[in-house]
């Protein structure tokens, strides 16, 4: 009895001695990139935009890349993560697009700035995912959804004129199930319906101003 007791104590000794660690597993960030613009040729209307920040669902909780399947269930990655929070990685895609597209001539300023604007776009992202059957590893898509209003700024009135609204939805296959593969199509589809949308609020604004 009084061997084991020894082998025991000899046996917790050599454990304490080493640190289990668990193996290091590097985090993989990824971007969002602007794409090229769909149109070549985009005319300059005379105004000042301001864009208040867009909500964003409840589920878009951190900045992590997220999988839901169609039987239910939801995979988030721990180590494979966009570069910032979602809020900040889609607000900040489109106030980047929306002054590098060039369609306002004084440009796009965001919503805690000083300058008066002529006119606020608020929205709101519905739907942002990446989305995959369980069953078939070839069947992955992305689907954008958001809507917006186009406000024109008027102090003095009690009730804001809203000059355009509209609802935008669209999905993009995935060709494999890599998360690299489904960020390259969130940037290739974002793009693009951001681009719809600037051809739009575009066209809102100059039936305003010719009124």
């Amino acid at each position: 009895m009084k061997r084991n007791h020894i082998v025991f104590l000899f046996l917790l000794v050599l454990t304490s001695c080493f640190s289990l660690r668990t193996p290091y597993i590097p985090t993989i960030y990824y971007y969002l990139n602007q794409e090229t613009f769909s149109f070549r040729n985009i005319a300059t209307i005379e105004t000042y935009v301001m864009l208040k920040e867009f909500s964003i669902p409840d589920e878009l909780l951190d900045n992590r890349i997220l999988i839901w399947y169609d039987d239910g269930t939801l995979q988030k990655f721990n180590y494979h993560r966009f570069n910032t929070d979602y809020s900040e990685l889609l607000n900040g895609f489109i106030f980047s697009r929306l002054n590098q597209s060039k369609a306002f001539k004084y440009g796009v300023a965001s919503f805690n700035t000083a300058i008066v604007p002529n006119y606020i776009l608020e929205g709101s992202i519905i739907e942002f995912k990446a989305l995959a059957s369980k069953q078939d590893k070839k069947k992955n898509w992305v689907q954008i959804s958001f809507n917006v209003n186009l406000v024109k700024y008027e102090p003095l009135e009690q009730n804001k004129k809203i000059i355009y609204s509209g609802n935008y939805s669209q999905k993009l296959e995935v060709s494999e199930r890599e998360n690299s593969k489904f960020v390259q199509a969130f940037s290739k589809l974002f793009s693009l319906m951001i681009d719809k949308l600037i051809i739009d609020i575009q066209s809102a604004i100059a039936q305003d101003l010719h009124q």
